[in-house]
């Protein structure tokens, strides 16, 4: 995932919360956020920081794309969904800095 959003204020996270296959004590350690909008980028990069996983080339999901969806509407790249994704961004990036230390390096 974090190959494909390096920046998250280029770009939001190239896929969801319910396209992802995780250990269920992983989902459940990870939560799912809280928030009022953007809480799928929470717990996507939340999984994803926690634990290594691959990004399948082909798409084996199906979005129905209509009319009506909260996608299409112009508030859906509002300030509230730009911030919850920069909280989710640097929440994620803060555990695999904090994943990828030795327990030994804290302790000095």
């Amino acid at each position: 995932m974090w190959t494909y959003c390096p920046d998250p204020q280029a770009s939001k996270p190239p896929l969801g919360h319910c396209m992802l296959l995780t250990d269920t004590r992983l989902a459940q350690a990870v939560g799912h956020g809280g928030l009022n909008t953007g809480e799928d980028y929470s717990f996507l990069i939340g999984v994803c920081a926690r634990s290594a996983g691959e990004l399948l080339s082909d798409v084996v999901y199906h979005r129905r794309v209509h009319s009506g969806q909260w996608t299409a509407e112009d508030t859906y790249r509002d300030q509230v969904e730009f911030d919850a994704r920069m909280h989710s961004w640097l929440k994620g990036r803060a555990e695999r800095e904090l994943r990828s230390e030795s327990p030994w390096s804290r302790a000095a």
